[in-house]
């Protein structure tokens, strides 16, 4: 018997396994690479028929739906995300960035709300694009946004202004109109009646002066004091606050009529 045989089949054998192991990862890789072709091209398929049957239920729900029910729609959906908004930017009018002791400063309210973004995978909470929901619908979902969110001014910052005149939505909602529930904040130094810097009292004073522009009576507006300030006559005899404040039984906030 030959005894080389034997190494020689065994050398054989771990060659034919080796291109058993390579034949089959190629066909794995090839069969992956068609799945993936496959993918990317039903995927936007798959997502453009998802958003044209989006855009039909918003127009049956805004044709068939009385609004007080219509609205307790955009209530759920509006009501996914935060309810409460603090209206800060992150740079001023030359684009420099805002210094602030308010670690909100790096959050900027007035970013587009309602962008939609290329990638369809990334279109989170699709009721924000009117891609999805129609025109109508989409500035009906804005209105109710304004209407039922809760928005922190910061009376110092020149902000104010710019959220009453700017549609986040870019949906033409006036938002003086819209909102129904404003918290003004305002920084008025702890040991009263000492001034306070001259620019923040022209800010503090020309946001009370825009309060003005509000004429729904069904808005609620509230003026937050620092806890530790002095009694409230004082600092209205200062001239600085609004007379028609009210204590809302909370320390430091007031209802301002």
């Amino acid at each position: 018997m030959d005894n080389t045989a034997f190494p020689l089949g065994k050398k054989h054998m771990k060659q034919e396994v080796r291109r058993r192991m390579k034949r089959e990862r190629q066909e794995a890789l090839a069969a992956e690479a068609a799945a993936d072709e496959k993918r990317a091209r039903l995927l936007p398929l798959a997502y453009e028929r998802g958003r044209l049957e989006c855009l039909k239920l918003c127009l049956s729900v805004h044709a068939v739906l009385p609004s007080e029910l219509s609205d307790m729609v955009y209530d759920q959906l509006i009501s996914s995300g935060t309810t409460e908004h603090h209206v800060m930017e992150t740079r001023d009018e030359d684009g420099n960035l805002r210094v602030s002791t308010n670690a909100l400063i790096r959050m900027s309210f007035f970013d587009p709300q309602a962008r939609i973004p290329q990638d369809p995978a990334a279109r989170r909470d699709c009721w924000r694009y009117t891609e999805y929901t129609g025109d109508v619908v989409g500035k009906a979902i804005a209105e109710r946004w304004y209407r039922t969110s809760k928005f922190v001014i910061y009376a110092e910052d020149d902000l104010f202004e710019k959220f009453l005149t700017t549609d986040v939505w870019e949906r033409d909602v006036v938002p003086v109109d819209a909102v129904r529930h404003l918290r003004i904040v305002v920084p008025i130094p702890y040991k009263w009646p000492a001034p306070a810097p001259q620019s923040i009292r022209r800010q503090i004073e020309r946001n009370f002066q825009l309060l003005r522009r509000i004429s729904n009576s069904r808005t609620k507006i509230f003026i937050q004091l620092p806890v530790s300030c002095d009694p409230l006559n004082e600092r209205m005899r200062a001239g600085l606050l609004p007379r028609a404040m009210t204590p809302t039984g909370s320390p430091g906030l007031y209802t301002c009529q």
